[in-house]
């Protein structure tokens, strides 16, 4: 569900979704798809970039984004990170329980009786169920991991991301996204799908975007 501000006129929100967002039809390749996230990358706008994703890759970003909180949430006993690992657990919890993602909310998953790949995905996508606000959660989860890194340039998508290897079959694409992080020096390469969703290109199958 998408939150307008209350003062903002309806017509300056729309012409804001059509600079921003990625629902135009002007998204006809897998490029300009592409190009779209990296705008609302660098704006965060989360809506936006959630929009330059199809369902699936909107809520396998969720799902990555809830086994990182979980994992961040263990916090050790004692020893010398028990007080950075208490800031960062009390970071996420607060997110995760704005989000309605408590120990109560979230299901029990079982990867071990999984018949296949596909039967694995289904379990991982119940972890993301709770959420009502997609966007919302990522903004949230990814501010809280930015103060967490002390990175401020920590971005999903680089402005220098570019992609390489592009390979259209129909209606699906697989490229190389390449791209090197404003806090290091080496160039990243990492695979990504896209999918055509009603005659436009979005962006399906995305990469670790934390790398």
């Amino acid at each position: 569900m998408r939150r307008a501000h209350r003062n903002v006129p309806v017509c300056l929100l729309l012409l804001l979704g059509a600079t921003l967002g990625c629902g135009s039809s002007q998204y006809a390749t897998p490029e300009a798809i592409f190009e779209a996230a990296k705008v609302a990358a660098e704006k965060e706008n989360y809506t936006a970039f959630c929009d330059c994703l199809t369902p699936d890759g909107r809520d396998e970003m969720a799902v990555r984004f809830v086994l990182i909180g979980i994992l961040l949430k263990r916090v050790p006993e004692e020893g010398p990170d028990a007080k950075k690992a208490n800031f960062q657990a009390a970071k996420i919890t607060a997110v995760m329980k704005k989000h309605g993602l408590t120990k109560k909310t979230v299901p029990e998953i079982d990867l071990f009786f999984a018949a296949n790949e596909e039967e694995s995905r289904k379990e991982l996508l119940k972890l993301a169920s709770p959420i009502t606000d997609r966007p919302a959660f990522i903004a949230d989860f990814f501010g809280a991991l930015k103060e967490i890194a002390g990175k401020s340039d920590l971005r999903l998508i680089e402005k220098n991301a570019k992609l390489e290897d592009l390979d259209i079959q129909g209606d699906t694409a697989t490229a190389t996204i390449v791209q090197t992080r404003a806090y290091a020096d080496e160039e990243k390469r990492s695979p990504v799908g896209f999918q055509k969703v009603d005659g436009q290109w979005k962006i399906d199958a995305l990469p670790n975007l934390l790398d």
